[in-house]
């Protein structure tokens, strides 16, 4: 990794607040290093040198990475003294593969018990290109179903067992595998260092006794798995594994798919009266907003645009709904079997059913791609413009644009899904 610094005059900004009468003399901090705009590529260690003095003394030094509003968005460390001068030195690690490229700030706070400093640093990060790292699979293995991973790097092997033979899901989030069993309502976090480590684990039938897991999602916004328990509500996790909150269903209601759009959820709900609607969340207060009637029970929901919502349809058709001016576009996609998945890739949407893939072009052509009596799972591995799809023990990867088979490997057992690993 390459850091270069700019040496240009960069004036430390230098805040101070006052709590109590008896003390109205914040500490003061002397940045030695780096005391000029950084620029970094991630990952990379930033090494951070102060002087900090107090008229009493300095009771704790906290060190941060902010956006430009001065939120925390990365790392913190936080060291506690008891005196009245402190030279202060870390080594500050930022290796958060998630991290945008962009402008940040290097947050160094000082406090003595009653006030407080800040100095600010600004830092321009470069991060890390998505990779591909590998693929997990699931399986059967008599009563058990089993999660098969196989990375690049050649290792391999089984992630973990599951007491059961429910559907479930994987999805890869920065260093974090989560894995949600539908019907039993467990969603566990893993991590990968030498092995496969347990992080944490979830049991949602305790507060969602009726429901199952329809669907998980992750908002890279907020730090949050969002979990879809369809009569019971929306569950929305902490990365940490701490529960920070829920959406409630009425109690007719069903949450057949979701899709996230920054400070709001749209929800696809069905309720026992037969009525169906497309509900506007918010998330900070779940409040719900604009609601549009849907003349069809909604299925699986991707992001068709920032306006509009793709979505299955029971017959096996899928319907684009406009959230600004409630308009559907309605595509006829051939045979009535249902959707088993669905992707929306550069403007196109790709359907699987049972025995046919197909294609929806951008001017809503219906084009089929794969026919096939064993088709089973997709996913679009987007660094690469590539599908990789699962037909009974075979895994075969197709380049999108053109379409193109490109390579396929043998699976043993045969698969039931399929997910695609990243380095972030």
């Amino acid at each position: 990794m390459f850091k270069h610094i700019l040496f240009a005059v960069f004036a430390i900004l230098l805040l101070a607040t006052c709590k109590k009468e008896g003390d109205d003399i914040a500490p003061s901090i002397q940045v030695i290093s780096p005391t000029d705009a950084v620029f970094m590529s991630l990952p990379d260690t930033l090494n951070v040198i102060a002087i900090i003095k107090d008229n009493v003394e300095v009771r704790s030094v906290k060190v941060s990475l902010v956006d430009d509003e001065n939120v925390s968005v990365g790392p913190s460390f936080t060291n506690t003294f008891s005196s009245a001068e402190v030279n202060f030195n870390v080594a500050f690690i930022i290796e958060d593969l998630s991290l945008e490229t962009g402008s940040y700030f290097l947050q160094i706070t000082a406090s003595d018990g009653e006030n407080e400093s800040k100095s600010f640093v600004p830092l321009s990060l470069v991060e890390v290109p998505k990779e591909m790292l590998g693929t997990f699979y699931s399986y059967q293995n008599g009563n058990l179903s089993a999660l098969r991973y196989d990375l690049l790097n050649g290792d391999g092997g089984t992630l973990n067992l599951i007491e059961s033979n429910a559907k479930h899901d994987v999805q890869h989030i920065r260093s974090r595998v989560f894995v949600s069993q539908y019907e039993n309502r467990f969603l566990s976090a893993y991590e990968y260092g030498s092995s496969w480590s347990l992080l944490w684990e979830s049991d949602l039938s305790m507060s969602s006794p009726g429901g199952m897991i329809e669907s998980v999602e992750f908002d890279k916004h907020r730090d949050e798995v969002v979990v879809n328990t369809g009569a019971d509500g929306i569950f929305l996790y902490r990365y940490n594994g701490t529960l920070n909150g829920m959406i409630p269903m009425e109690s007719t209601e069903i949450c057949r798919g979701l899709i996230i759009f920054d400070t709001e959820i749209w929800m696809g709900v069905s309720s026992l009266g037969g009525q169906n609607s497309l509900i506007q969340v918010y998330r900070d207060s779940g409040v719900r907003g604009t609601i549009l009637p849907l003349n069809f029970t909604p299925g699986i929901m991707k992001d068709y645009s920032s306006t509009r919502v793709a979505m299955a349809i029971p017959n096996g058709d899928v319907a684009i709904k406009n959230i600004q001016t409630g308009e559907i576009t309605p595509v006829d996609i051939p045979d009535d079997n249902p959707i088993i998945a669905m992707e929306v890739y550069n403007g196109e949407i790709f359907v699987l059913k049972t025995g046919q893939l197909f294609r929806v072009t951008a001017g809503f052509q219906v084009q089929g791609l794969f026919n096939g009596t064993d088709l089973r799972d997709f996913k679009i591995d987007r660094v690469q413009g590539r599908m990789m799809l699962v037909i009974g023990n075979t895994l075969r990867t197709f380049n999108i644009f053109p379409w193109i088979s490109i390579n396929e490997v043998g699976l043993n057992p045969e698969a039931m899904e399929i997910s695609i690993l990243y380095n972030k």
